[in-house]
């Protein structure tokens, strides 16, 4: 579930050059049932050319259809995705730039992953595979051109937010 996750949220992201137009710009992209699991994803990404600068990952869970999937009870399943949940937090609460933060309701777990990356040591997220360079070369910046492709070859829509 570790792996999964981490995937999901921040592992799709690949790394290539580009320039700076100096022009902040923020982009939403939506996606749904990742992986064959009950999800919504909402990812804000603010750029300044095609370099990302912050990247706000919202996943919501839908509870109630993971138990039936599972057929465990909502309680138990519940439990189950919390437990999992604050698992990988734990690690990834030690990285430079990235917020990470867990809501629950009956009906609902939230997870929000905030990654700053002009805080965040590149190096490092590419050493536990949240994010990919191009081949062997160390990632100097995420590229916005290089995430939005991935994330729309994943099922998400992505358009310019506010």
């Amino acid at each position: 579930m570790k792996k999964l996750l981490v995937v999901l949220a921040m592992g799709m992201l690949l790394i290539t050059g580009c320039t700076s137009t100096g022009k902040e710009t923020v982009y939403e992209c939506k996606g749904a049932d990742m992986l064959g699991l009950p999800a919504k994803v909402t990812q804000t990404i603010t750029t300044n050319g095609d370099k990302v600068s912050t990247q706000k990952i919202v996943t919501v869970l839908d509870i109630k259809a993971l138990s039936d999937i599972a057929g465990l009870s909502t309680e138990e399943t519940s439990k189950l995705m919390l437990d999992q949940v604050k698992a990988v937090h734990k690690d990834l609460e030690k990285i430079a730039g990235l917020e990470v933060a867990i809501e629950t309701t009956d009906t609902s777990l939230t997870e929000i992953n905030i990654i700053d990356y002009a805080k965040a040591d590149l190096k490092k997220l590419q050493e536990l595979q949240l994010i990919e360079g191009q081949g062997d070369k160390e990632a100097k910046f995420v590229s916005w051109e290089a995430t939005k492709k991935t994330l729309e070859s994943n099922g998400f829509t992505c358009s310019e937010g506010k």
